[in-house]
């Protein structure tokens, strides 16, 4: 490998570089093909996690309390889907008689 000119990499380049990492099986394949250093993609990992880390404890409650909000929406979404599906199944079925016949025989013509 020769050397590579020292080049400076945007806060952006940065951010998509991990998220990718984060994702990728093989990281010195991602730092080959992104052009990187694999230990400058470790250290763009590290700040971020300092950086995350270093914000105030109300602002990682408000991202924290975002985040629950969110979820509980989906749960909320899901109980819905499911209530609905239970009632239309319950409206289908047919109703049972006292005679302990299956409800979906024909009755016999005596």
């Amino acid at each position: 490998m020769g050397k590579r000119k020292w080049e400076r990499r945007g806060k952006q380049f940065k951010k998509q570089a991990v998220e990718r990492m984060q994702t990728c099986p093989n990281v010195s394949e991602l730092s080959r093909e992104l052009g990187v250093a694999r230990r400058a993609l470790y250290n763009w990992k590290a700040e971020q996690a300092a950086a995350a880390e270093a914000r105030s404890p109300e602002q990682n409650l408000r991202r924290e309390n975002a985040q629950l909000k969110q979820a509980l929406g989906e749960k909320v979404l899901q109980l819905d889907f499911f209530a609905g599906a239970l009632r239309r199944i319950e409206e289908r079925r047919q109703p049972s008689s006292d005679s302990g016949a299956t409800p979906s025989t024909p009755r016999s013509a005596k």
